[in-house]
């Protein structure tokens, strides 16, 4: 947690989220795309990035699967 959320250059300073409720939404949205039969690349065949809305905010993440079916995501960024 937070190793998006806290550099100054992922420009999430000033806009009143917080990393709960970036990273909750994030995990909806992870939850929401798997429901609906999407997936994840493998780790080391690239990543995906997907773009979420939290309190009018847009924030991107990149996410692959681990071989033990966990989603990881490696980075995150306001946009």
């Amino acid at each position: 947690s937070g190793h998006g959320f806290h550099q100054p250059h992922h420009g999430f300073y000033g806009t009143g989220l917080t990393m709960d409720q970036v990273e909750q939404e994030m995990l909806r949205d992870i939850s929401a795309h798997l429901i609906g039969g999407g997936t994840f690349p493998l780790a080391g065949s690239g990543h995906l990035e997907r773009t979420i809305m939290v309190n009018g905010h847009s924030i991107t993440y990149r996410a692959i699967q681990l071989l033990s079916g966990e989603i990881r995501v490696s980075t995150y960024w306001h946009n």
